[in-house]
C-alpha cells in the first residue's frame, strides 16, 4: 500500500511538474507573440503594402467629382509611389496633401460633390497662402474599390500614407448622410474613429512642430485644425478607440471583424515612437510632453483591453483589443532604452522637426551656464 501511494505521489507530482511546464511554454509562447507584434507595430509605420497613389492638383480640379480608383488608374491620371524615400522625396521637393474626410453614403463618398467642391477651394486657398500643394491623395481615389486584397493593403498602409503628407486636410461641410438621415459635419466628423485615427497620425508625426500644417475645411472656410479656437483638439484625437465606425452603426452584418480590432497595431506603432522620441531628440517639444501625459494619464481609456459592440442579430460581443499589449510594450521599450542607441529599433525623426537655432540665446545661455533672471 505504502508503494502504490508512493507511485501515485510521485506521478501526481511528474503530472504537476508537466503541467507548470506547460503552462511556463505557453505563457513565454504568449509574451513573445505579443513583442512580436509590438515590432512588427513599429516597423509596419514605414513600410507600404500599397503604393501611395497620388493624383496632380491640376487633375483632381478638372474632374467635377470624386472619382473611383480604378477609373483614374485605367486613365493613367494617377502616380503611384511605390518607396517611402520616393514619397518623402515627392513630400519635400512638391508637397503631398493628404484629404482627410467622412463618407457621407454607404456606397459612395461625396453623392452630392460638396465634399469634392469644398476640397477643390481648400486646396486653392492653401496654394495662394504659399503653401506646396502639387498633389493630393483622397481615399476613394487613391485606394482600389474593387479588389478586396489590395484594398486591405492599402488601407493597412494608411498610417505611411498620413505620415509622408506635408499637408493634413480635413474635409467637413455640412450635409445630410444619405443613408442615415443624420448631419454630417465637423462635429460628427472629429468623432469617427477613422478620422481620428488620421488625425492622430499626422498630430504624431509633426509633434515636433508648434505650428504643423494642419487644416481644417468646413462651411465657414478654412482653418487650423487644431488649437483654442479651431475645428478639432488634439485630445479628442486621441480617443480612437472611442470614436463611431460604420461597422459598429450597422451592427457588424455578416459577423464581419469590427474596425476597431484593426487598428491596434498602428496605434502601438505610434504609442512607441512617441516615447522614443522623447526619450532621443536633443529638443522635445511642448507639444509631445503633453501628449503623452494625457495618453499616460488615461492608458485605459485610449487603450481598452477590451472592447463590446453590437451584432447585427445576436447579443453584443466581447473581443479582446490591447489586452496587455500596453504593459508589454513600456517592458520592451525600458528593456531597449538601456542598450546602446545604434542597437536600438530604428524610429524615423518626426515631419517638419524643429530645432533651435545655434544663435538662439537660450541654448547659449544653457551651454555658458547662465540663469536668466
Amino acid at each position: 500500500t505504502i508503494c502504490v501511494s508512493a507511485g501515485m505521489g510521485f506521478a501526481l507530482l511528474g503530472n504537476l511538474r508537466r503541467t507548470y511546464i506547460r503552462a511556463r511554454s505557453l505563457e513565454q509562447y504568449r509574451m513573445y507573440k505579443m513583442q512580436q507584434t509590438i515590432l512588427t507595430s513599429v516597423s509596419e509605420l514605414d513600410r507600404l503594402h500599397f503604393p501611395m497613389c497620388l493624383m496632380s492638383v491640376q487633375d483632381f480640379e478638372n474632374l467635377g467629382e470624386f472619382m473611383p480608383h480604378e477609373t483614374m488608374r485605367d486613365q493613367g491620371r494617377l502616380r503611384f509611389l511605390e518607396m517611402p524615400e520616393i514619397v518623402r522625396q515627392v513630400r519635400d521637393e512638391e508637397g503631398i496633401v493628404f484629404v482627410s474626410h467622412q463618407w457621407v453614403d454607404f456606397d459612395h463618398p461625396d453623392p452630392l460633390g460638396l465634399q469634392y467642391r469644398a476640397t477643390v477651394a481648400a486646396v486653392r486657398e492653401l496654394q495662394q497662402r504659399g503653401i506646396q500643394c502639387r498633389w493630393i491623395w483622397v481615399d476613394y481615389l487613391s485606394i482600389p474599390q474593387s479588389n478586396r486584397t489590395q484594398q486591405q493593403n492599402a488601407i493597412d498602409t494608411l498610417a505611411v500614407y498620413v505620415a509622408h503628407s506635408s499637408v493634413f486636410l480635413s474635409v467637413a461641410p455640412s450635409c445630410k448622410h444619405a443613408n442615415l438621415d443624420s448631419t454630417m459635419d465637423v462635429r460628427s466628423y472629429n468623432g469617427r474613429g477613422w478620422c481620428r485615427l488620421e488625425q492622430l497620425i499626422y498630430l504624431a508625426t509633426t509633434i515636433s512642430s508648434e505650428a504643423p500644417p494642419a487644416f481644417a475645411c468646413t462651411e465657414d472656410g478654412l482653418g487650423p485644425l487644431w488649437g483654442s479656437d479651431a475645428a478639432s483638439s488634439e485630445e479628442e484625437a486621441l480617443g480612437v478607440i472611442e470614436g463611431s465606425f460604420t461597422c459598429c452603426a450597422r451592427g457588424h452584418p455578416g459577423g464581419c471583424r469590427c474596425d476597431k480590432t484593426k487598428i491596434v497595431g498602428v496605434m502601438l506603432g505610434v504609442y512607441w515612437r512617441l516615447l522614443a522620441w522623447q526619450r532621443d531628440l536633443p529638443f522635445p517639444s511642448g507639444r509631445l510632453g503633453n501628449i503623452l501625459q494625457q495618453l499616460e494619464g488615461n492608458i485605459d481609456r485610449f487603450f481598452p483591453g477590451t472592447v463590446t459592440y453590437s451584432t447585427e442579430n445576436g447579443p453584443d460581443q466581447t473581443v479582446e483589443v490591447f489586452g496587455d499589449l500596453v504593459t508589454s510594450m513600456r517592458e520592451l521599450f525600458a528593456a531597449e532604452s538601456g542598450i546602446l542607441p545604434e542597437k536600438r529599433i530604428r524610429v524615423e525623426s518626426p515631419s517638419f522637426l524643429e530645432l533651435p537655432s545655434e544663435q538662439d540665446p537660450s541654448i547659449q545661455q544653457e551651454e555658458e551656464g547662465v540663469t536668466r533672471v
